[in-house]
């Protein structure tokens, strides 16, 4: 089944400093599909909002995540259980990356479900594959 979503885009953001998150593997960062908390702050628009992230992986000092929000809304995907990843209701990732340091992250949350998970690579696979990325 092919799905119909917008384009994976790297904003610029940046998150305020934290203390080491809880919960990292024994490297000290997070892994793909870990669910984090982070409050990110957005470049030219002043404010920002503390919210989880979904981790799709670290690379060198930098981890490309999603950001999850609970409205729906084109390029994003409905969790199918959002209690399991640490969140209290119904909640979508959206398929806008974000570049963030990994020490920013403040806490883990939790982790995707194996078929969250599993529908997320999925997502990304068939985007990949039609934009021949």
């Amino acid at each position: 089944m092919k799905y119909r979503f917008g384009c994976i885009i790297t904003n610029d953001v940046y998150a305020e400093g934290h203390a080491p998150g809880m919960g990292r593997n024994r490297n000290n960062s997070p892994r793909p599909m870990e669910v984090w908390w982070v409050d990110m702050l957005r470049y030219g628009n002043g404010g920002g909002k503390g919210r989880p992230v979904v981790v799709l992986g670290t690379t060198g000092d930098r981890c490309t995540c999603l950001p999850c929000t609970s409205k729906n809304g084109t390029a994003r995907m409905r969790l199918l259980d959002p209690l399991y990843a640490g969140l209290d209701g119904d909640s979508y990732v959206t398929l806008d990356s974000v570049s963030l340091t990994p020490n920013t992250l403040s806490h883990r949350l939790g982790t995707l479900c194996k078929d969250d998970a599993e529908e997320l690579r999925n997502m990304i696979s068939d985007y990949r594959s039609l934009h021949s990325i």
